[in-house]
């Protein structure tokens, strides 16, 4: 296993094996249907409610620096799987506005709701007016990509977590996002995918590339929003 950890204050180091693939495959300009290597490179993206502007950056640079099709498959876990739709449906800068025009904001989070025993954020505004209508997400353009996203999800009554990639419909896709979005405390009760009670995947799986390992990446390249110091091995529902 290869694997590259992407985070502020993280040594660089240049001739990483990820990085080597990366390049090589930017500067081949190949897809996954044309690719010349045997790699399986994996891209997962860590969210965390607001801390999601810090992979969405990253994905932003990634995307500036034309790394947008080297990638196999993608993994997000919270506001990283909503990161990496937008990621694949292309124009990230404009997404990454999100975070200080859009959703800093008392509709979607309000502390003053710690005191009213009432959810902090309001996840159904993020996706029924901003993702929806302010600034509205391309699904289509996530559905039709060649890179699958796999949105973690942490099933409630099964205790387990999963990570769906293939999605029927527009709402089948914004459900899972939805729900892989609904962070436990944060957010009052629980949201539903596909008949079942459905939280935040961090609540059962620390990060999204333990699940890009565990599902065969040969490479994975991981955007973190916590420093170093701060990794977990295992999930802590006050932490998200």
């Amino acid at each position: 296993m290869t694997y590259f950890e992407l985070q502020m204050k993280a040594p660089w180091k240049s001739d990483h094996d990820v990085l080597q693939l990366m390049r090589r495959r930017r500067a081949e300009g190949t897809d996954v249907h044309t690719r010349t290597d045997s790699a399986k490179l994996g891209l997962a993206v860590e969210g965390g409610g607001m801390r999601g502007i810090i992979s969405c950056a990253m994905l932003s640079a990634l995307e500036d620096h034309g790394y947008s099709e080297v990638f196999d498959t993608i993994y997000g876990g919270s506001s990283g799987s909503v990161n990496a739709a937008y990621f694949l449906a292309g124009n990230l800068w404009h997404s990454l506005s999100i975070y200080y025009d859009d959703l800093a904001s008392k509709e979607f989070i309000d502390l003053r709701n710690l005191f009213k025993l009432h959810a902090i954020f309001d996840v159904d505004y993020a996706f029924d007016v901003v993702f929806e209508l302010t600034k509205p997400l391309d699904y289509n353009a996530v559905l039709s990509s060649n890179v699958p996203l796999h949105v973690s999800i942490a099933l409630v009554d099964e205790l387990r977590t999963i990570t769906p990639a293939e999605f029927t419909s527009k709402n089948d896709l914004k459900s899972a996002l939805r729900a892989g979005a609904w962070l436990p405390l944060a957010t009052k009760g629980t949201a539903t995918f596909r008949g079942k009670r459905a939280i935040d995947g961090g609540a059962l799986a620390a990060h999204p590339s333990r699940l890009a390992i565990a599902e065969d990446c040969t490479h994975v390249l991981s955007l973190s929003t916590r420093p170093p110091t701060d990794q977990r091995t295992r999930p802590d529902l006050l932490r998200l």
